[in-house]
């Protein structure tokens, strides 16, 4: 899984639904993440220390692979790792609750 997004970028999409008796509001988030070419033994290395089984698209941007393949992100960090926390706070802000 890892192997096939390097030299390539792929998108992190969250979907959040906000919902009270009045209204409900829908927002998303995409990010942008971009892989170098991955090294062999970073590679081994990352796949026999960690447990990539329980992450999506099988790393996780703030392990060990994430430093060394990624060379860049367009969007939120925070949405990568797990929840766009910017974005649902914002959302909150907005609404009229």
């Amino acid at each position: 899984m890892i192997k096939s997004l390097e030299n390539d970028y792929h998108q992190v999409i969250s979907s959040i639904c906000i919902s009270t008796l009045k209204t409900q509001v829908i927002v998303n988030e995409k990010t942008k993440v971009y892989f170098d070419k991955i090294n062999e033994d970073d590679l081994l290395y990352y796949v026999n220390s960690s447990d990539v089984t329980d992450r999506a698209g099988g790393y996780g941007i703030q392990d060990f692979i994430g430093s060394v393949v990624i060379s860049k992100i367009e969007g939120s960090y925070n949405n990568v790792l797990g929840f766009p926390t910017n974005k649902f706070i914002k959302t909150i802000n907005s609404m009229d609750l």
